[in-house]
């Protein structure tokens, strides 16, 4: 069966463009006439989402705007290059560990990049085996008590050593 996807921006004041929307969402309906939708995310993905409703029931701001395919894969590309904008400028990352009680530093509970963007923002990423490094907040979570743990900072030579770990885990 192949799928057929209905694309929409989401349009809002501070993006007002469908050439560059805030998201992109696309829906599709299922065999069962179940629709279900995913939004293109800032970990260069297509994720569940529920853009398109909570926007046009009125519990979040802007517009949704039809689009086609085209736009949604230029959108792609948009996202890609905003996710650029952030890196780095020197190229350079912060490594660690997150370690908690129950996940000792031979068996931390996350593996986290972290840098400062050329804006000024503080940036984390986490790695996962499935997906390689995706967007996290595991250093605010701890740092404002709502994880237990500390970052144990480690060298990018030991990267590898972790990334090696999580794969081995069982799926």
């Amino acid at each position: 069966m192949t799928i057929e996807y209905r694309y929409f921006a989401h349009v809002t004041q501070t993006r007002p463009s469908t050439d560059d929307p805030a998201i992109v969402c696309r829906q599709w309906t299922d065999h069962d006439g179940v629709t279900h939708e995913e939004h293109y995310t800032a970990d260069l993905r297509w994720a569940r989402g529920c853009t398109v409703h909570h926007v046009r029931s009125g519990r979040l701001d802007g517009e949704i705007h039809p689009v086609t395919e085209e736009l949604a894969r230029r959108f792609e590309e948009i996202q890609a290059a905003r996710v650029r904008g952030y890196e780095p400028a020197d190229g350079q990352y912060s490594y660690s560990v997150v370690v908690t009680n129950l996940h000792p530093v031979d068996s931390p509970r996350a593996l986290l990049r972290t840098w400062r963007s050329p804006q000024g923002y503080s940036m984390e990423q986490s790695w996962t085996a499935t997906a390689g490094w995706l967007t996290s907040n595991y250093k605010y979570e701890i740092d404002f008590d709502h994880l237990d743990g500390e970052l144990v900072g480690i060298s990018e030579e030991d990267v590898v050593r972790y990334q090696d770990l999580y794969r081995s885990y069982p799926r």
